[in-house]
């Protein structure tokens, strides 16, 4: 069949993580796109040249880097794409960054101890 340009999917709406998180294994999602067979998934350090992680074939509109650790006060940028029936890949969505800020893990401030005189 003939391709249509016009026809090229878009690219999805992300909806998280976004700006500060404190979840260090965080769960991407973004918005369905009605005629995306998979999507491609793409995390990049924070001036977004560096692909740290990328991966293919998801069925959903969400995903999990399983055993991933993130990096506190680090930038993450990340954007995906819908692959369609015949594996054409659409456009990338936008790219949306986190950060992630745990506070069980920021270290205390311990004051001294014992008498001061």
């Amino acid at each position: 069949g003939i391709q249509n340009a016009s026809a090229r999917i878009s690219g999805p709406q992300l909806n998280s993580p976004a700006g500060y998180v404190t979840d260090t294994a965080p769960q991407f999602s973004w918005e369905e796109v009605a005629s995306a067979a998979q999507y491609e998934f793409q995390l990049m350090d924070e001036t977004a040249t560096i692909t740290y992680f990328q991966q293919s074939g998801i069925s959903q509109n969400s995903f999990s880097i399983q055993g991933a650790v993130f990096d506190q006060s680090k930038v993450y940028h990340w954007r995906v794409r819908a692959i369609d029936q015949t594996g054409s890949p659409g456009d990338w969505s936008g790219t949306e960054s986190f950060l992630i800020f745990d506070p069980d893990l920021v270290p205390q401030a311990v004051g001294p101890t014992g008498h001061i005189t």
